[in-house]
């Protein structure tokens, strides 16, 4: 290497160290900024008051178990069964209480507090989109249906984020192949209802995913996942249906709009007729039905814990962006100075030698059916 080609990179160093340099200088002083900015100072003192509360009602803890315990020993002192049995009982509540917060954090899918908290602030970020396509889906109707959403969240503690996720995707679905506006609304949140029921009826849907991922491939017209919940939308049931209903149109000849209306009208008589409907809000007060209500009522703290923690997220975002930024840079520098070339994708050689791949099993099925041709005519 020459002297003047050690001058250029020495000067392109540099030149990039001074770069990376006054990168990071502004980057701290973003930080800095972010850090001395009226609403971090505003969520800071929020979550000092909540871990204050909290350290406050934890301390309250030890003496009511000190109270509780105070009780149970008159309890006991009082007969003697009661002191036999004791230790027995005190197992039994403690299983119970253990396997109670087992479920909570089975339920938010958590193996460690950044994971909860990672997960929190996902299903926060998720909800803007999902009131985007709620907006969409129902259009002017919009309004209506998130006031049905809020009773049925007051009366069966559902996750509302959840139940408007499936009914704008039933919206949406329908108001792609062209279902009438004004059926928009009621069957796209019948549908999501029924899957509820479907869930608290049938024991062979393990979850309520499962459950509304089959309400929605019968109504696209995929019939195996429903029969698991006692529904049959079959061509010969839809026929059948549609004859009841007075319908003089042949199933064959509906657009995809209309099948999709009379799926809906089939799925939901039948769930009427094996008393599917109403189901979910039947056991409301059962305890699968509180199991149930609990772990839609853990979903929804998770979002708020997320809708607390999200300013915060948003602020730091751009910074951790152009940190991820400023990092590519100088690992791009690094391999250039070293003389390792990052080279981009290249589409056209790997396609070439797809082409000629499949020239090659053209010719070589157009031999085999040659020869089978040879064989025949000998045999």
């Amino acid at each position: 290497m020459s002297s003047t080609q050690i001058d250029s990179l020495n000067i392109r160093i540099e030149s990039t160290a001074r770069d990376a340099t006054a990168a990071i200088d502004a980057l701290i002083q973003s930080f800095e900024k972010l850090k001395t900015a009226g609403n971090f100072k505003e969520i800071e003192k929020s979550l000092d008051k909540i871990s204050k509360a909290t350290n406050k009602g934890l301390k309250d803890v030890p003496k009511t178990f000190e109270k509780a315990s105070k009780a149970a020993d008159k309890l006991a002192n009082s007969t003697k069964k009661v002191a036999t049995n004791a230790s027995g009982m005190g197992s039994a509540l403690g299983g119970a209480v253990t396997g109670l917060l087992q479920f909570v954090g089975n339920a938010m899918g958590i193996n460690s507090v950044g994971d909860a908290l990672m997960q929190s602030v996902q299903a926060a970020m998720e909800w803007e989109g999902i009131s985007a396509r709620f907006g969409e889906g129902f259009g002017e109707q919009a309004d209506e249906a998130y006031a049905h959403v809020m009773k049925l969240q007051n009366a069966l503690q559902i996750n509302d984020q959840q139940f408007m996720q499936y009914a704008s995707n039933f919206a949406t679905l329908g108001k792609g192949m062209g279902v009438p506006t004004r059926a928009i609304k009621d069957m796209s949140i019948g549908m999501t209802e029924l899957a509820y029921d479907i869930y608290a009826k049938n024991n062979d849907f393990y979850s309520l995913e499962e459950a509304l991922l089959a309400v929605r491939s019968a109504f696209l017209g995929e019939i195996e996942p429903i029969r698991k919940a006692g529904i049959s939308i079959t061509e010969a049931t839809l026929k059948e249906a549609a004859a009841n209903y007075g319908l003089t149109m042949s199933v064959e000849k509906m657009t995809e709009a209309q099948k999709m209306q009379l799926r809906y009208k089939v799925m939901l008589d039948q769930a009427y007729a094996s008393s599917t409907v109403g189901t979910y809000i039947s056991e409301i007060n059962t305890a699968e039905g509180a199991y149930r209500a609990l772990g839609q009522q853990i979903k929804g703290l998770a979002q708020t814990i997320g809708g607390l923690l999200l300013p915060v997220v948003s602020a730091v975002l751009p910074y951790l962006q152009a940190l991820v930024s400023l990092v590519t840079m100088a690992v791009r520098a690094l391999a250039s100075f070293f003389g390792i070339s990052i080279k981009s994708p290249s589409w056209g050689g790997g396609m070439k030698e797809l082409a000629t791949s499949a020239g090659g099993a053209t010719k070589a099925v157009g031999d085999t059916t040659a020869s089978l041709g040879g064989a025949a005519k000998a045999a």
